[in-house]
C-alpha cells in the first residue's frame, strides 16, 4: 500500500514537472518541444489538470502555423523577376509555356503532391509574378499544407488517447494510419505506442490462439526497434513495466 502511495505521489511530481516544462517550451516559442512535453504528460495522465492532450494539439497547430509562416516567408524572399527583356519576355509572349507547368502544377495538386504542386506553381510566379491562377494556386497549396499538417498530429494524438483508454485495436488502426501518412515530426513516438498497442493485445489475447500471439509479439518488437532507432525513449512510468520488459529486450534493428 505504501509502494503504491509512494508511486502515485512520484507521477503527481513528475507530471507537475512535466506540465511546467511544456508551458515555458510553448511560451518560448518551441511548440515542438512543448508538444512532445505535453504529450508526455498526458501519458503519465490524460485527464490530468491542465489538459495535456488539449495542450498538445494546441502547439502542433501553432507549430503548423509557422511551418506555414515560413515557407510563405522564404516564398516571398524570392529574387524578383528579371526584366522583361530575356526569358521572363519570353515566357510572357509564349503563354503555352506558363500553361504547361500550370498544367502540372494542377496534376500534382490533384494527386496530392502538394510539394511538387507548390514548386510548380512558384515556378510560373518566377516568370510572371502578376500570373493570378499561380498566384491563387500557391495559396491553395499552402492552406491544404497547413490544415494537413494538423490533421496528421492530431490523428497521433487521437491514437495515444485510444491507448490509454484500453482501446488497443482502435490505437493500433489510428497510429498504424498516422505512419502511412508519411509523418516523421513524432515517428518515434507513433512506432513505440503502435508496438504497445500491439503488445497489450498480446496481454489480453486467447492463449489457446499461440500463432496469432506470437504474430502480434514479432509486430510489437518490430514497431520497438524501429522507436529506438529514431532514438525514442518513452518515460518509466508512462507504461506498464510489462511492457518495458518487452522494450528494453529489443534491439535497434531486428
Amino acid at each position: 500500500m505504501m509502494a503504491a502511495a509512494n508511486q502515485l505521489a512520484t507521477n503527481i511530481n513528475l507530471y507537475r514537472t512535466t506540465m511546467k516544462q511544456a508551458d515555458a517550451l510553448a511560451q518560448s516559442g518551441d511548440f515542438k518541444g512543448a508538444a512532445d512535453k505535453y504529450q508526455a504528460a498526458a501519458t503519465i495522465r490524460p485527464n490530468g489538470p491542465g489538459q495535456p492532450l488539449e495542450h498538445a494539439r494546441a502547439a502542433l497547430q501553432a507549430q503548423a502555423k509557422a511551418d506555414q509562416e515560413k515557407a510563405q516567408q522564404a516564398a516571398s524572399q524570392q529574387p524578383p523577376a528579371a526584366p522583361a527583356t530575356d526569358e521572363s519576355a519570353q515566357a510572357k509572349g509564349n503563354p503555352e509555356k506558363i500553361k504547361g507547368i500550370l498544367r502540372v502544377a494542377h496534376r500534382y495538386e490533384a494527386a496530392g503532391n502538394l510539394k511538387g504542386a507548390l514548386q510548380a506553381y512558384q515556378s510560373v510566379l518566377m516568370l510572371d509574378s502578376r500570373q493570378g491562377e499561380a498566384s491563387a494556386g500557391k495559396r491553395r497549396v499552402l492552406e491544404q499544407m497547413k490544415s494537413t499538417a494538423e490533421s496528421i498530429e492530431a490523428s497521433l494524438i487521437e491514437g495515444i488517447t485510444k491507448f490509454y483508454a484500453s482501446k488497443f485495436e482502435a490505437a493500433e488502426e489510428v497510429i498504424g494510419g498516422y505512419l502511412q501518412l508519411g509523418s516523421g515530426q513524432h515517428a518515434g513516438a507513433a512506432h513505440f505506442y503502435l508496438g504497445a498497442a500491439l503488445l497489450c493485445q498480446v496481454f489480453l489475447s486467447d492463449p489457446k490462439n499461440a500463432t496469432h500471439a506470437s504474430d502480434l509479439r514479432h509486430q510489437a518488437e518490430d514497431q520497438f526497434a524501429l522507436a529506438k532507432q529514431l532514438h525514442y525513449a518513452p518515460l518509466p512510468t508512462a507504461v506498464s513495466p510489462r511492457i518495458l520488459a518487452t522494450w528494453s529486450q529489443v534491439g535497434h534493428s531486428k
